[in-house]
């Protein structure tokens, strides 16, 4: 009897084991293909100046500075030591001398005017940020700025299953914090999110991770570089000071048109023109710019003691 007893005990346990085995074997295959399953995605995020605008109707590019979307002129020929001939080049294939222009000749509806906001806060011109699905290189931002941190982070994510690598470009004169939601609503099919942000953009995502807490669930990894979390002095600069900070700008334009007769040729009369619409036109309108404001300096910034 004691020997059946033993028997049916060990085959119960036998029996139990086998069973939780199985179970455990069912749950970790379900949670293994639960994550595998996973769609993260690896945002980009520009800074201020970074994002390429454009116009709601027609999709023309209207704030990419030298077209790179018809001629391919990019942040990093500037590294070059060729500069009269890329400003040769500029000038020959972009309609950057019209648009300069227009603007000089105050033609309605020029470069300067697109960047107008109105009282709250919204562009005069209807405009938005270009987005990923563009078919152009103002996908990589303004002048492709971020096309060299967008390829690397593509190809260290490269070899993961459904990891997406996309650049969210935002309206950066705007409140950030409508930049913010829009990140939010960006990323709503992911069940992961990493952050690659600079400058501004830094901005952006905090505002996002703060106000929303699903999407703060998601982020599993936040790439901060040059962070202006408490604000920024350059900020204050521009709206304080601006008139000096423009006019070390254009002064150091003229010596460099002074010292080359090709340039000089090509831009002096300009130039000329430019002095007085950068004091009377471009600095009112940054200094109306919510997303300028909202990197004045915290005053942990100022009086971090």
């Amino acid at each position: 009897m004691k020997t059946i007893l033993k028997s049916k005990a060990f085959i119960s346990i036998v029996v139990i084991f086998s069973v939780l085995v199985l179970a455990a074997g069912i749950f970790l295959t379900t949670v293994g293909v639960m994550y595998n399953d996973r769609k993260t995605a690896v945002v980009v995020i520009p800074g201020l100046l970074c994002s390429s605008l454009e116009e709601d109707e027609t999709g023309e590019i209207f704030y990419d500075p030298l077209e790179t979307d018809t001629h391919g002129f990019s942040f990093d020929d500037f590294g070059s030591n060729k500069m009269i001939s890329l400003v040769v080049d500029i000038a020959l294939h972009t309609k950057i001398v019209q648009k300069v222009g227009d603007v000089l000749d105050e033609v309605p509806g020029n470069f300067l005017d697109k960047f107008e906001l109105d009282e709250t806060g919204a562009p005069i011109y209807s405009s938005k940020a270009v987005q990923w699905d563009h078919d152009g290189y103002a996908k990589y931002g303004a002048m492709t700025m971020m096309k060299t941190p967008y390829e690397y982070y593509a190809n260290l994510y490269s070899n993961k299953k459904n990891y997406d690598t996309f650049i969210f470009q935002y309206d950066w004169r705007r409140d950030n914090r409508i930049a913010a939601d829009q990140l939010i609503e960006a990323c709503k099919d992911y069940d992961d999110v990493i952050i690659v942000a600079h400058s501004m953009g830094n901005i952006v995502s905090s505002l996002a991770i703060a106000k929303n807490e699903t999407f703060r669930k998601k982020v599993i990894l936040n790439c901060s570089y040059a962070s202006p979390y408490l604000g920024s002095f350059n900020a204050l600069r521009i709206l304080e000071n601006g008139e000096e900070t423009v006019g070390s700008l254009l002064g150091a334009a003229h010596d460099a048109l002074d010292n080359n007769k090709v340039l000089n040729a090509l831009f002096g009369s300009i130039l000329e023109k430019a002095d007085n619409i950068c004091y009377e036109k471009v600095l009112p309108i940054f200094r109306k710019m919510p997303g300028i404001v909202q990197l004045l300096p915290t005053i942990d910034l100022v009086c971090p003691d």
